[in-house]
């Protein structure tokens, strides 16, 4: 932008003062503005110009003229000089100062070319002149682009120009030509410009004051010292009376300072801030960090590039960055007294570096997810022949038989980047002293770094659970007991002849810069250093605000929510306390902040049942669909979605193999709770490999049986899930002759069956309901399902071998038929419970009468419906019969374990059996037999 003419007016007043202490003689300020008409122009002698200079030739040549064309410089005159100075009037009025540099320029060009005359040119700027004074620093600034010539020398000569101006625009070779100074004024600029510029007036090195930088490090190390007395307001003005008493140069001092806080802050961090608060070197305009979109604000810049080339310096000689200068840099940044992106430039590794780290991370994790699902065998080279060699078809094979990878082995890159990272390190710390804004940023330029480094998670888990303890506590339906903290007394001496009690010890504190270092020293107690950390954090007052806070930062945590329990509870409870306060049964807010962030989490949950229990209670407020899509979310996508996951999941389904391999009947009580262990965080994973173990050998379905008695509530829901997957797989359920089921199918639906009747924890509900569904849709290889269950829950034993006998005492009374069913192993009456729980479930799902009109249905169309690849005379009639047999099983069933009075509520009568819904006679005076021989 131009200089305006206050500008160029104090320019004038500046120059005479500047050019006085150069030049010994007085020097007039005011600029010549006589009238044009009593100043006489002379031709200057021009017996010094031999002829134009060829860089004026070439300018002349190349220029394009704006306001002198040559046909105006041909025929300059009276005329066209009033038309240029016209237009010079309107630039001037205009304040348009660029086209009067421009004219101004053109006019010194074409004196300088003989393009025009020297007296026509210098009455045109003088008029110029009178017009405006302020245009003359204009027009020297134009005349300063051209190299000196006589012409030009004269043209100055005639201006009268004030020599003050001359002075301060032109070269000091002009003005020794104009006879206004001495060939000793350059030496004189060079002289006074020396003693401005380059003579040192403060001490930067330690050597140069000695006793002034000794007395600064005795007040700065005595006084910010925690046992000292002092306060902020005394250090800083003792530290500035030193800097002006020996001349100390500020900046070295300020370097000196932060060292001196970098050793103090762990012991007395909050004097060192209000130390530099009260300080010159607090900054005008601190450093704001509302947002990320203000990080660059304000702050200390030179207090930010002497950290930088602290935390360069670590980096070149490779040495650990100390926790010292991590913490005091994160306490700065926080206040405001630096900016992060001031500091950011010089921080290590680079972007790239960073990228690498990530895919180092990812590579290492799916190496040991890939691992954790292979066997040692599938692993192992080939072995050696009896001489010692390979066979001869694999002598020249180069085997890379990959070596298992330890956790210590597995993180040791990631931990190598630890010591030098200082990104992730001043994260750490951000995260520590609760700068959220600054810590963000670096999370959100690399996202991945809380998967990398476990601290990462830690710290934002500690912010979340700070921000909801409030909401929490208001919420909960419990008291913490007072007397919990008080101190009891402790055994003396560990005889036991002996009882006598003593205080326990006193535990010391120790003050830690990371708020989860572990000390090893139980006797100590670890203080974090900042106890203002929480003095920016947000505090949940409502749902809506915890959703705003969970969107903030647990998506960068993810899964890794496993890793604080506490936090997972409180999450829970206050999810189950709002969803019993809906007015309006709306649970979709909640099923969606539960996928989001609470689900995905429970498979990296180390065996805690109890945080399993408090999630589960969770889930439970969502219908069954709503479960078991979450189930389905959960094995098809979620497990697939982070490595940390994917190897979650290949360890547990590795360990549940294992177990199942070594479970014997003589260490079921062991097994049973190292399965139920793996079961709790991925209770997916560990049936699956369960129950196909189980379909391929028979023997241990009774083993898993019993194991099964330690699995979660949450174990118990997800069960059923993983039968229905395995059924409704899409295996092949007939073996090839078409009569018998495969032994998968066989097997599954004993173990099923054995489930369900030995404990009322597992619901056969959803079971039953797929079977139901299966037989709407005329497939009856499922019907098999049922067989088991009601032979198992409800006792009932098939009459498929009976003697007529048998048949007559079956049809007496009480006594004969317990005579019967000792011989045909019928154990209805050791089901009592486990039949009721059967009843009870049809009743409560509305499906008692369905299930019977949907069998009798297909026991009268099944030999029609049956596809030609299927209709042969042996195969058709086994089927029959297998529906006959269930038929009757599902009848007995009812009969014994149903009330008549529920029967009836829930059971069409006969007439609409037959008529509404094509049930044979035969079936429905069968069903309803009992109740009608009861009423007779």
């Amino acid at each position: 932008m131009a200089p305006s003419e206050d500008t160029f007016m104090t320019d004038a007043d500046t120059a005479s003062g500047y050019v006085d202490s150069i030049v010994n003689s007085p020097v007039s300020t005011s600029v010549n503005t006589e009238p044009v008409a009593t100043v006489k122009i002379s031709e200057p002698p021009l017996q010094h110009i031999q002829e134009i200079p060829a860089v004026t030739q070439s300018l002349i040549s190349n220029k394009v003229w704006n306001y002198l064309p040559d046909d105006i410089a041909t025929n300059w005159s009276d005329d066209a000089s009033n038309k240029l100075f016209n237009k010079m009037s309107i630039l001037v009025d205009g304040r348009n100062l660029t086209q009067l540099i421009t004219l101004f320029y053109e006019l010194i060009l074409s004196t300088d070319g003989f393009r025009l005359k020297i007296h026509d040119v210098a009455s045109l700027v003088l008029k110029a002149f009178e017009l405006d004074p302020s245009l003359t620093p204009l027009f020297l600034q134009s005349f300063s682009f051209f190299s000196t010539s006589h012409i030009l020398i004269s043209l100055l000569k005639l201006l009268n120009i004030d020599d003050s101006l001359l002075l301060l625009y032109l070269e000091p070779q002009v003005c020794i030509k104009l006879g206004i100074t001495t060939s000793m004024f350059e030496k004189k600029i060079v002289r006074t410009n020396t003693n401005l510029l380059y003579k040192q007036k403060r001490f930067n090195l330690l050597r140069e004051e000695t006793e002034g930088y000794s007395k600064l490090f005795v007040e700065l190390v005595d006084q910010t010292h925690s046992s000292s007395n002092s306060t902020p307001d005394s250090l800083s003005a003792t530290v500035e009376s030193l800097i002006g008493f020996f001349d100390l140069d500020p900046n070295r001092c300020l370097d000196i300072v932060l060292d001196t806080l970098m050793h103090n802050v762990l012991f007395n961090a909050r004097f060192c801030l209000d130390f530099l608060k009260c300080t010159s070197y607090w900054p005008s305009v601190i450093a704001k960090h509302e947002s990320i979109e203000t990080l660059d604000v304000g702050g200390n810049k030179i207090a930010a590039q002497l950290l930088g080339f602290k935390f360069r310096c670590y980096t070149e000689n490779k040495r650990e960055t100390p926790g010292n200068l991590l913490a005091l840099t994160s306490l700065l940044i926080k206040e405001g007294f630096v900016s992060l992106a001031q500091l950011y430039n010089f921080l290590e590794p680079s972007e790239d570096e960073m990228l690498k780290l990530d895919e180092t991370w990812k590579r290492t994790m799916q190496e040991k997810a890939f691992l954790a699902r292979s066997s040692a065998l599938a692993l192992a080279a080939p072995l050696a022949d009896e001489v010692g060699t390979l066979p001869s078809s694999t002598r020249n094979t180069n085997y890379n038989t990959p070596e298992p990878i330890t956790d210590t082995e597995s993180t040791s890159s990631v931990e190598q980047e630890t010591v030098t990272n200082q990104k992730v390190e001043l994260l750490k710390y951000l995260l520590s002293v609760g700068s959220v804004n600054p810590a963000l940023f670096i999370l959100s330029r690399y996202p991945f770094l809380a998967g990398c480094f476990d601290e990462v998670t830690d710290l934002l888990n500690r912010i979340v659970n700070y921000s909801v303890n409030p909401y929490y506590q208001k919420i909960k339906n419990f008291t913490n007991p007072n007397d919990i903290t008080k101190r009891r007394l402790v055994p003396a001496s560990s005889d036991k002849s002996v009882f006598t009690l003593k205080s326990p010890k006193n535990m010391s504190t120790k003050r830690i810069l990371y708020p989860f270092e572990q000390l090893g020293d139980a006797d100590t107690l670890g203080v974090f250093f900042y106890d203002e950390w929480v003095s920016e954090l947000e505090v949940v007052e409502n749902i809506d605000e915890l959703k705003l806070l969970s969107n903030k930062f647990l998506k960068f945590v993810g899964p890794r929510l496993a890793r604080d329990p506490s936090l997972i509870v409180k999450l829970c409870r206050i999810g189950i306390h709002h969803i019993r306060a809906l007015s309006n049964n709306d649970i979709s807010p909640w099923l969606e902040y539960f996928r989001n962030f609470i689900f995905p989490c429970i498979s990296l949950i180390d065996d805690n049942p109890g945080v399993i229990y408090e999630i589960f209670t969770l889930m439970r407020c969502f219908p069954l669909e709503t479960r078991y899509g979450l189930y389905g979310e959960w094995s098809a996508v979620i497990l697939k979605s982070t490595v940390e996951l994917k190897l979650s999941s290949g360890k547990a389904e590795k360990e549940t193999k294992n177990v199942l391999k070594r479970l014997s009947k003589t260490n079921v009580k062991e097994m049973m709770r190292k399965l139920a262990k793996i079961s709790y965080s991925n209770p997916l994973t560990t049936f699956t490999a369960l129950i196909s173990q189980v379909e391929s050998y028979d023997n241990l379905g009774e083993l898993v049986v019993e194991a099964a008695r330690y699995f979660t509530d949450m174990g118990w829901d997800a069960l059923p899930f993983v039968i229905i997957n395995q059924l409704t797989s899409g295996r092949s359920t007939l073996q090839g002759d078409g009569l018998t089921d495969r032994k998968w199918l066989q097997s599954l639906s004993a173990f099923t069956a054995k489930l369900c009747a030995k404990y009322s924890l597992m619901d056969p509900s959803p079971i039953v309901l797929t079977v139901l569904r299966e037989l709407h849709k005329d497939n009856t290889s499922s019907i098999v399902i049922l067989k088991e269950l009601l032979g198992q829950m409800a006792g009932i034993a098939q009459l498929s071998n009976i003697t007529s006998a048998q048949a007559q005492s079956l049809g007496g009374g009480p006594i004969l038929k317990s005579s019967v069913y000792k011989v045909i192993e019928d154990t209805r009456h050791e089901c009592t419970r486990s039949g009721k729980r059967l009843a009870n479930m049809l009743v409560s799902s509305s499906i008692l009468a369905e299930v019977f009109v949907v069998i009798s249905q297909l026991h009268k169309t099944a030999i029609f419906k049956a596809p030609d690849s299927e209709s042969y005379q042996k195969v058709l009639g086994t089927r029959y019969d297998e529906l006959t047999h269930v038929l009757s099983q599902y009848i007995e069933a009812l009969s014994t374990f149903l009330e008549s009075s529920v029967f009836t509520e829930n059971m069409p009568k006969v007439h609409q059996l037959c008529v509404s819904y094509g049930v044979d006679p035969v079936w429905a005076f069968a069903v309803w037999r009992q109740v009608i021989g009861d009423q007779v």
